[in-house]
């Protein structure tokens, strides 16, 4: 639950049961009977309220985790470099929010990252 607490308090959100529910297949066991049983669960959804911001940087967060995931090679798997790859997802974090909420800075943002797109 805490980790619910700090997402509400970082993204400003709220969160709570929708009354909508979700059918998933449940995984087969290992007992096979001659009949392949397929168990369902209904998994309760929730419904999160966020100011739209928040949810573009969450989004922009997301994508940025992804690409960085994608650029560590395998040998790098140690904690040490979990601890660095987070302080770069969170400093990044920080920018993004602060771009959406200054759109001042978030147009200087644009001209310099066409400005490099550019150059290269």
């Amino acid at each position: 639950m805490e980790e619910v607490n700090n997402f509400c308090r970082r993204y400003q959100a709220t969160v709570g049961l929708s009354g909508e529910r979700i059918r998933r297949a449940r995984p087969l066991t290992d007992t096979f009977k001659g009949a392949i049983d397929f168990n369902y669960q209904d998994i309760p959804m929730v419904k999160v309220v966020m100011p739209e911001d928040n949810f573009r940087a969450l989004i922009e967060n997301q994508n940025y985790i992804q690409q960085l995931i994608g650029r560590i090679p395998d040998s790098y798997s140690g904690y040490m470099y979990k601890d660095i790859a987070m302080q770069i997802v969170e400093r990044e974090d920080a920018e993004i929010r602060l771009r959406n909420q200054h759109p001042g800075l978030k147009d200087l943002y644009n001209q310099y990252q066409m400005m490099l797109h550019l150059v290269k």
